[in-house]
């Protein structure tokens, strides 16, 4: 399965850090919005305003900050993880990361 058939059979899309400009991708969040009610989050720097009409939120971070952010994205997702990583984001300050990341 390529990416377009991947993220056409999605139902929740996350784009991180990445400034969508490849038409076929475009269509292919459209597609799964519109055919599967995909939810789209768009998270980078920069506002994309031609997605504008189909992300479900927005959310902008500080330039450079994408470690942190993935650091964030882990403690949220994350939930049967083995104890190294789970020693990993203990002894992250997530509100200092949280922080410096906007």
């Amino acid at each position: 399965m390529n990416k377009t058939e991947q993220i056409f059979n999605s139902d929740f899309i996350i784009s991180f850090a990445t400034f969508i400009e490849e038409q076929a991708i475009k269509d292919s969040i459209v597609n799964a919005i519109e055919a599967n009610g995909a939810n789209f989050v768009y998270m980078h720097p920069i506002d994309n305003v031609s997605l504008k009409p189909y992300y479900s939120q927005l959310i902008k971070y500080e330039v450079g900050s994408e470690e942190g952010i993935c650091a964030l994205l882990l403690d949220t997702f994350a939930k049967n993880y083995d104890e190294k990583t789970k020693e990993f984001i203990n002894n992250l300050d997530l509100g200092y990361i949280s922080a410096e990341s906007s």
